[in-house]
C-alpha cells in the first residue's frame, strides 16, 4: 500500500505516492530525478547521500521518505544561486575533473593506470560509488606518487 508524502525539495513543493519502504535517497533520485544525491555505502557512513532536512544534515539512505513527510529538504542541486554554481558544487566538479585528469595522466604509466582506474571505478558521479574502495585507491596513488 502506498503512502502519499508531501515535502518541499529545493524550494519546490512535491507530492509523491510511495511504498512505505522507499528511502528518501531513492525518492530523490528515482522519483524526482535529483541524482546529485549519490548512492554510496547505503549504511549512513560515507555521506554520499547527505541532504539537509529541516536545516540538519542527514544521510538520506537511512531515512524513509514517509518519515520526511512535511519536511523541507535541500539537495546539492538546490545550492546553486541563479546560473552560477555554489562553492560546494564547484568543489565537486573540480574533484571529478581531477580524477578524470588522473586517468588521462596514467595512460602512459601502466602501474598508475590500474590505480587511477580503481579510483574512477570506485567513484562514478552518475552511479553508485564505493567509499572504501575510493579511499584505498587514493591512498595507493598517493604512496606511488610520494604525496
Amino acid at each position: 500500500m502506498e503512502k502519499v508524502v508531501h515535502f518541499t525539495v529545493n524550494g519546490e513543493r512535491k507530492v509523491l505516492a510511495l511504498k512505505p519502504n522507499v528511502t528518501l535517497q531513492s525518492a530523490l533520485r528515482n522519483y524526482l530525478g535529483l541524482t546529485g544525491t549519490k548512492k554510496g555505502c547505503e549504511l549512513g557512513v560515507c555521506g554520499a547521500c547527505t541532504v539537509i532536512m529541516d536545516g540538519v544534515p542527514i544521510n538520506s539512505c537511512q531515512v524513509l521518505a514517509a518519515d520526511a513527510d512535511g519536511a523541507d529538504i535541500l539537495t546539492i542541486e538546490g545550492l546553486a544561486e541563479g546560473e552560477g554554481l555554489h562553492p560546494l558544487q564547484e568543489a565537486f566538479v573540480r574533484a571529478y575533473l581531477h580524477l578524470r585528469d588522473l586517468r588521462d595522466f596514467a595512460k602512459d604509466y601502466e602501474e598508475l593506470c590500474v590505480i587511477c582506474e580503481e579510483i574512477l571505478d570506485a567513484y562514478t558521479p552518475e552511479e553508485h560509488y564505493d567509499a572504501v574502495a575510493l579511499r584505498d585507491a587514493v591512498i595507493k596513488l598517493k604512496e606511488l606518487l610520494g604525496i
